[in-house]
């Protein structure tokens, strides 16, 4: 009984944590939101049996991925985060969007639906037996060793993208990073 109050609450703590990622405005309040929504779910991955696991969500996601999230809304420098993104989506992108989080809510309702009846979700394993370091270590240096290398290539292409887009034309620093001559004035 402890045991599923447990898993409901750290649950309930990742929902909220992700609802809060996207609806907050600012970018580090969100960046806040996704801290709980990581430390929520290596507590799931504890409970499962598999602290190795917690670990590896801890010191990568929590750690690196997030500091890097964090250093690029640093690196936008945003003044007024959260206007001007809605002129990007158009009505059938919405409604995709939409229809997206439908399906992968009935899918959460699903899986959570037959995992509370008791019933084995369709290729449900020992997790604590497949989480173990030398079974991970054999599964992705071994037959998932290509898509490993692809998603390490695609994020280091986003990682130069977004530096990319963010330089700025020589000679502009000192025009962009000088305060408007409205906020230099003293009182009038």
């Amino acid at each position: 009984m402890a045991y599923q109050a447990l898993y409901i609450l750290f649950a309930l703590g990742a929902l909220f944590g992700g609802v809060n990622v996207v609806a907050r405005r600012n970018p580090v309040n969100s960046a806040i939101g996704l801290l709980f929504t990581f430390i929520c779910i290596a507590a799931l991955y504890i409970l499962h049996g598999s602290p190795f696991l917690a670990m590896i969500q801890i010191i990568v996601y929590a750690g690196a991925i997030l500091i890097l999230v964090v250093f690029t809304v640093m690196l936008l420098a945003l003044r007024d985060p959260g206007k001007g993104l809605a002129k990007f989506f158009t009505v059938p992108q919405k409604l995709f969007a939409l229809f997206g989080a439908a399906l992968l809510g009935g899918e959460m309702f699903y899986l959570a639906w037959h995992a509370l009846a008791g019933v084995a979700a369709p290729g449900d394993a020992d997790l604590a037996t497949l989480s173990q370091p030398a079974t991970l270590a054999q599964a992705l240096f071994g037959k998932f060793l290509l898509p490993f290398e692809v998603a390490s290539v695609l994020l280091l292409a986003a990682i130069v993208g977004a530096v990319a887009l963010t330089r700025r034309p020589k000679g502009t620093a000192a025009m962009i990073d000088a305060p408007h001559p409205d906020e230099q004035g003293g009182p009038r």
